[in-house]
């Protein structure tokens, strides 16, 4: 029989993982740009002075906008979480 609470939490869940695994995958990249990127900032020629400045203003701001665009996606999973009830049948056992 079609269990409506069991779809509702396999849902949540690959919505999470899915979402979890893309961050990942970003947070990675991210890191290893910005290896280069220091890498560039000290040992290139391309990044003097006034442009070295220019770089690291990009990537703390390009840092900012992951951190809040991971917060985001966070607070979005616990709103769709209540929204849809306690989908955790963990708590719902525990009530």
């Amino acid at each position: 029989m079609f269990d409506q609470e069991k779809m509702t939490q396999t849902v949540v869940n690959l919505a999470k993982d899915f979402t979890t695994a893309n961050l990942t995958v970003m947070k990675t990249s991210m890191e290893q740009f910005e290896k280069t990127v220091h890498i560039l900032t000290r040992q290139g020629a391309v990044a003097q002075d006034e442009g070295a400045k220019l770089l690291v203003d990009w990537w703390s701001r390009a840092k900012q906008g992951q951190e809040q665009y991971y917060n985001l996606m966070q607070d979005g999973f616990k709103n769709m979480e209540k929204l849809l009830g306690n989908t955790d049948p963990v708590k719902k056992n525990h009530k």
